[in-house]
C-alpha cells in the first residue's frame, strides 16, 4: 500500500487525492459497506429467489409465502451494515452498546415467548429446503397421521385422510417425526394381502384362487421386467408365509400405481377371495387369540369350566 501511495505521490493531482484519503478515511469506510451491503443483498436475494422458486416447483407450493426469507436475508445483511458503521463513530458507540444490550434482552423475551412458532417457521424452512415431502404426495407421519399433502405453509402441513378429514400437523413435528412417503421416488406401491386358511385347505387351489381374482383386477399392477415375464414369473407372487397352530398364512403382494390404487385392490380382492372360497369350500380361520379370566369367587369359575 505504501509503494502504491508513493507512486501515487509523483504527480501533483494524485498528491491532493492522497492528502484527502487519510482525512477522509472514516467516511469512505462507510460508502464502502454501504455499497457492499447493497450488493451483497441483492446477490442474497437473487440466489435466495432462484432456490425457493425452483423447491416450490418441485414441492407444487406457492413460493410466495416463503418471501420472508429474501426480506429476512436483507434486514440481517443491513443490520450488520448499520452495526459496522456505529462502530466506526465514536460519539456513537457508547450509545450503541447500551442499545444493542436492552434490544437483546427484549430480543431474547421474544424468543422465549415464540419458541412454538419459531420452531414451526424453522421446520417450514427444512422442508423447503430438504424437500421430505411435496404436494399431493401420499406419506405417513409417525405411526399416527396418513393422507394425502394437501397444503405446505410455514407454520404447518395439511393432509387429507381418506375419510376427507383434513390433519394440520405442525412443522415441528414433521421434522422430528419419522415419515414414509409412497410417492418421493417412485409412486409404486405394495401392499400385502395375508389370507389364513385351515390346515385341511388344498393349498394349490387355495393360491391358484387367490392368484386369479389378484391379477384380474384392474389397478393391480405388473411390476415384472420382461425377463421375469419370460421366464413364466407370476404377475402377483402367492405365497405361504407361517404355520399357525391354529392354520396356514397365505399371502399375495398386491401393486398398484400409487398407495390408493393398491388400497383399493387389496380390499376389492379380499372380498373376491371370501366370495370364491365359500364357493369352493375352502374355510378361513381366525388368529389364535388368548383369552385369560380372572376371578376371585370359586363358584364363578366352577361354572366357566
Amino acid at each position: 500500500m505504501s509503494k502504491f501511495l508513493r507512486l501515487l505521490n509523483q504527480y501533483e493531482w494524485t498528491r491532493e487525492l492522497t492528502s484527502f484519503v487519510p482525512e477522509y478515511k472514516k467516511q469512505i469506510w462507510i460508502v464502502v459497506i454501504i455499497v457492499v451491503a447493497f450488493l451483497l443483498q441483492r446477490l442474497v436475494r437473487y440466489l435466495l429467489k432462484k432456490f425457493i422458486d425452483r423447491s416450490s416447483q418441485e414441492m407444487q407450493t406457492d413460493p410466495t409465502q416463503f418471501k420472508f426469507l429474501r426480506n429476512t436475508a436483507r434486514f440481517v445483511i443491513y443490520t450488520a451494515a448499520l452495526i459496522a458503521i456505529i462502530y466506526m463513530i465514536p460519539a456513537l458507540k457508547k450509545v450503541a452498546l447500551s442499545l444493542f444490550a436492552g434490544v437483546g434482552i427484549i430480543t431474547a423475551a421474544i424468543a422465549l415467548a415464540s419458541q412454538a412458532a419459531l420452531s414451526n417457521i424453522i421446520g417450514g424452512i427444512f422442508l423447503v429446503i430438504f424437500r421430505p415431502i411435496r404436494m399431493f404426495d401420499h406419506v405417513k407421519i409417525g405411526t399416527e397421521f396418513e393422507g394425502v399433502v394437501e397444503d405446505i405453509n410455514l407454520r404447518h402441513t395439511t393432509l387429507k385422510n381418506g375419510e376427507n378429514r383434513r390433519i394440520i400437523v405442525p412443522n415441528s413435528v414433521m421434522n422430528s417425526a419419522t415419515i414414509i412417503n409412497s410417492s418421493i421416488v417412485d409412486s409404486k406401491t405394495c401392499r400385502y394381502l395375508n389370507i389364513p386358511v385351515s390346515y385341511n385347505t388344498d393349498l394349490e387351489k387355495a393360491i391358484e384362487i387367490i392368484r386369479n381374482i389378484s391379477e384380474n383386477h384392474p389397478k393391480v399392477y405388473d411390476v415384472r421386467k420382461p425377463e421375469d415375464t419370460e421366464a413364466g414369473d407370476p404377475k402377483v407372487p402367492v405365497m405361504i408365509i407361517d404355520f399357525l397352530p391354529t392354520g396356514i398364512i397365505i399371502r399375495a403382494e398386491i401393486w398398484g400405481i400409487s398407495a390408493a390404487d393398491s388400497f383399493t385392490a387389496t380390499c376389492d380382492i379380499r372380498l373376491g377371495v371370501k366370495k370364491a372360497f365359500d364357493k369352493a369350500g375352502i374355510t378361513m380361520i381366525m388368529y389364535e387369540r388368548s383369552l385369560i379370566i380372572h376371578s376371585d369367587d370359586k363358584k364363578n369359575q366352577e361354572k366357566l369350566q
